[in-house]
């Protein structure tokens, strides 16, 4: 399993579209934009976890750069922030 960040692109993009995005690469196990707290809007970024980290490698060398919604987006496995003890 492997956890990609999405960074970059429109307003305009659902968490279906970036489900859709990344599918034809393997099984999405989640695709979830971050949207505003207050306004619900789209921050214009979001998380995608896919089950299979040799196919998540493979979508994020292939849509990094991919224009979305009219922008370039930034495609990049997601780092683990460590947890304070």
């Amino acid at each position: 399993m492997l956890e990609i960040f999405v960074s970059n692109f429109g307003f305009n993009v659902q968490d279906e579209d970036l489900r859709d995005f990344f599918s034809p690469f393997g099984e999405v196990i989640s695709a979830e934009v971050m949207t505003d707290r207050f306004t619900g809007t789209s921050r214009g970024c979001g998380y995608v976890i896919m089950k299979e980290a040799k196919a998540a490698r493979k979508a994020v060398a292939a849509l990094q750069g991919l224009i979305v919604d009219r922008n370039a987006v930034t495609v990049m496995e997601a780092k683990k922030i460590p947890q304070p003890y």
